[in-house]
């Protein structure tokens, strides 16, 4: 299912058709505003998506964007994936974790980093990022000589996530200002005043 599937499942268990189609509005608001944000294919960074636990991490496990619902946010930002055409395998097929060497090969234009979000934005650069930058492979890699490493977001996305995770993303990779939805409205629906 697609995210908004599953939700639309899981609102017909709980009996809440109204909140559900409320928020499909939202949703689709948002993907309108979004629209405009994403710049042609050409203009958009190829980003590696990989699992780095901890503060100093030394292996990753690679992501390759697919279809499930963890990497809406990616899709929907039209997120080029750098690690698709290589020989690195995907994480889900081989359980297999690359190092700096292998990331240095491939060399992406952007780092988005899975396993940091119980991490605050400054948390994440003053501890992840700031020993990339120390490192002395990792911090010959393009996306940590520009400053271009982020958090991807969390595996587990409802709705509400993704709003915020697709904003966040959509800041760090194409320089948006401003808001792509109404929190006052998502508020609203939350608190069942739709």
């Amino acid at each position: 299912y697609t995210l908004m599937e599953a939700f639309e499942k899981l609102a017909a268990v709980f009996d809440e058709r109204e909140r559900y189609e409320a928020f499909t509005g939202i949703h689709n608001d948002f993907q309108t505003e979004l629209a405009p944000v994403v710049p042609g294919l050409g203009d958009r960074p190829a980003a590696a998506v990989l699992w780095a636990g901890g503060d100093e991490p030394e292996e990753f496990f690679p992501y390759v964007i697919d279809d499930g619902t963890s990497f809406k946010h990616l899709r929907d930002l039209g997120v080029r994936d750098a690690l698709a055409s290589t020989d690195v395998k995907d994480f889900h097929s081989s359980r297999g974790a690359i190092d700096f060497e292998t990331l240095l090969s491939v060399d992406p234009e952007v780092i988005l980093l899975r396993g940091q979000e119980a991490k605050s934005g400054e948390e994440f650069q003053n501890t992840v990022v700031a020993f990339l930058e120390e490192h002395s492979v990792a911090s010959q890699l393009t996306a940590v000589e520009n400053g271009d490493v982020y958090r991807a977001g969390p595996l587990y996305q409802g709705p509400i996530t993704n709003l915020v995770v697709t904003e966040r993303l959509a800041r760090e990779l194409y320089g948006f200002e401003g808001e792509l939805f109404d929190r006052q409205r998502v508020a609203d629906v939350v608190n069942g005043g739709f």
